[in-house]
């Protein structure tokens, strides 16, 4: 093994973490929590995991007092405009939305990357919302005409 690596691996290993770990809060703050969100997760059957675009398999699990608060599950938008889109989102235990954060994506700079906070706020459009609520009917993507 290089020299190099062994040097810097554990350092690397640990901004990693650091990094994985902000994003789930970013869904559910440590202020909701009082658990290690990396910890503490469900695994997922794989062909459970395949059908809803999965990556890895597990669920992290949020609690307060050992009890749920939410749940973060990482997903695939595999139909992008430019390729798959890979989020993390948060489900309230009421049902709600706690976030939508993307995690990785190739769309258009300008244009498709508005799906980044750091972009835009459409993101956050999604908080609080759930299956109800709008009604199913309202969570259909629509074209939007052309004006000439």
């Amino acid at each position: 093994m290089p020299l190099t690596y062994q040097a810097t691996a554990e350092r690397i290993a640990d901004a990693e973490r650091r990094a994985a770990q902000q994003a789930l809060f970013e869904l559910v703050p440590p202020t909701r929590h009082n658990n290690d969100l990396l910890s503490d997760t469900i695994a997922v059957p794989a062909a459970d995991a395949a059908a809803l675009l999965m990556e890895p398999p597990l669920i992290h699990v949020a609690r307060q007092d050992s009890e749920p608060v939410a749940w973060i599950v990482p997903t695939t938008a595999p139909d992008g405009y430019s390729g798959a889109i890979k989020l993390l989102v948060g489900v309230n235990v009421d049902g709600t939305i706690a976030g939508v954060r993307v995690l990785r994506h190739a769309e258009t700079p300008g244009l498709g990357d508005k799906i980044e906070l750091a972009k835009s706020a459409w993101i956050l459009t999604f908080d609080g919302k759930s299956l109800s609520n709008p009604a199913a009917s309202k969570w259909t993507v629509k074209k939007r005409r052309r004006r000439l």
